[in-house]
């Protein structure tokens, strides 16, 4: 089946429809002379010019015609060949548009054009160039598969392949999501399938042997020749993001694989372009990382808000476990000391000792030189007591001006060597008018100790210091 160069009939729904006024120079100047007819004649007219084994250059279906689907439907089931020019204005041709992507009886094998435009020839010519590239490649296809069947009957599963392996390859390009659009060598679109057909609201007259890059913004358009380009000499590139560009200029983020088409003698004789629309991908992967970026300064937050409360309970930890004019151990931890050391040195049989400190005439110190001064001296007797003494000692204030120093692994002689130390490092490290002296009692863990008779004995000790004069260490009675 060839096209009939002279002809190109127009559906009408009765003689007093008017064409558009461009139509018709159009046809003159593409040498095609049109032939009107209603729905009805119209249909009779394209049959018989079918049974004589031609077929019109394009089929015109006029703007006032009724139910102008079910017309190109049955147009498309006589002569599937023949590019449809549906005329429609304005407030038909979105609706009209819409509707024809969603009849899959009518492929891609029609262009709504509207009946104010200028630019006749260019459609004109376009729908006739489509005819006759559908009908040369359908002449093509007949000639091989008549080739085929004329071969030996050896030789006849092979053809039976072939004809199911084009009917299966076609079938994929047309009903395959993607766009999937063939380019020659010098960038011009030579196959247009149907979901192209859907992505870009383009149909097939409107861009066969047009360039590859009307489908992008003209800020890309070099950027897809390039990819093209690279393909014609045998790269291929897979998955590159670029944009599209639709019929009404609107845009929409695109994934593309360019590759090239190579003949039986490894030759690239074209290259195929899959597009697909991956919008909602994008603004997905952009929510995303949007949320992520929140998340992110949210944990960012916590973290800080953790740290800060990490701080605040170390602060709180040290108010509950730190004299605060001293630094040193308060009388809670003392006791809590006193009782685990105590356990400890019964279970393992080793010795404990317990001095108590007390600042000889240290009422008359704040009387004298006010309680501001009191506290510095408080201060100086806990820094040289944390000089002296082991990090594995606990020093504590143990209540005003006493302070008690836990030894564990110190026998009562042993301690009473730290005793007579720490009793000279306080006389010697506080600066006062006249010497600072301080009284101390001794006491060793005993097997009938608990912790509140050790830390009596070394109280009492203490005291005998006190009356036997002050500044002096005195060992607490077993």
């Amino acid at each position: 089946m060839t096209p009939t160069a002279s002809i190109a009939l127009a559906l009408v729904q009765d003689a007093a429809d008017v064409l558009p006024k461009g139509l018709l120079g159009a046809l003159m100047d593409a040498g095609l002379e049109l032939h009107r007819a209603t729905r009805s004649e119209g249909l009779a007219e394209l049959e018989s010019l079918l049974v004589g084994g031609a077929a019109p250059a394009a089929v015109v279906l006029a703007e006032g015609l009724e139910q102008p689907l079910a017309v190109a439907q049955q147009v498309r089931l006589v002569a599937p060949l023949v590019q449809q020019l549906f005329v429609a204005g304005p407030d038909r041709r979105g609706q009209l548009q819409r509707d024809m992507m969603l009849t899959r009886l009518l492929g891609t094998n029609w262009t709504i054009v509207d009946p104010a435009m200028t630019r006749w020839d260019d459609v004109v010519r376009a729908a006739a160039r489509a005819t006759r590239q559908r009908s040369n490649l359908r002449t093509a296809l007949d000639r091989m598969n008549r080739h085929l069947a004329s071969r030996r009957d050896s030789v006849a599963e092979d053809v039976r392949r072939l004809t199911v392996s084009d009917r299966y390859l076609a079938s994929i390009l047309e009903h395959a999501g993607d766009a999937i659009v063939a380019v020659d060598e010098v960038d011009r679109i030579v196959t247009w399938n149907r979901g192209a057909a859907l992505l870009f609201g383009r149909g097939e007259a409107e861009v066969l042997e047009r360039p590859i890059d009307m489908l992008v913004p003209e800020e890309r358009r070099e950027e897809l020749l390039r990819l093209v380009h690279d393909a014609l000499v045998g790269r291929s590139t897979t998955r590159y993001e670029i944009v599209g560009c639709r019929v009404d200029d609107s845009s929409f983020d695109a994934e593309v694989t360019v590759a090239p088409v190579r003949d039986a003698a490894e030759e690239v004789q074209a290259v195929s372009v899959i597009v697909r629309d991956v919008t909602r991908r994008k603004r997905y992967e952009s929510s995303l990382h949007d949320a992520n970026v929140q998340l992110k300064r949210a944990l960012e937050s916590l973290e800080e808000k953790t740290s800060q409360l990490v701080e605040l309970n170390a602060k709180l930890q040290a108010l509950a476990t730190i004299d605060a004019l001293t630094g040193l151990k308060n009388r809670m931890v003392f006791q809590n000391s006193v009782t685990e050391m105590i356990a400890v040195a019964a279970r393992r049989g080793s010795p404990l000792s317990l001095l108590l400190l007390d600042i000889d005439h240290f009422k008359r110190i704040n009387d004298v030189l006010g309680h501001l001064e009191g506290d510095k001296v408080l201060q100086q007797v806990a820094s040289c007591l944390r000089q002296h003494t082991r990090q594995q000692d606990i020093v504590a204030r143990f209540g005003g001006e006493e302070f008690a120093i836990l030894l564990p692994d110190t026998s009562v002689a042993h301690a009473v060597r730290v005793a007579e130390t720490l009793r000279r490092a306080c006389n010697q490290s506080v600066d006062l008018a006249s010497p600072l002296t301080v009284s101390i009692g001794v006491a060793e863990y005993g097997p009938n100790d608990a912790d509140e008779s050790l830390i009596k004995r070394a109280d009492d000790a203490l005291y005998a210091s006190k009356r036997a004069g002050r500044d002096r260490v005195t060992i607490a009675s077993t």
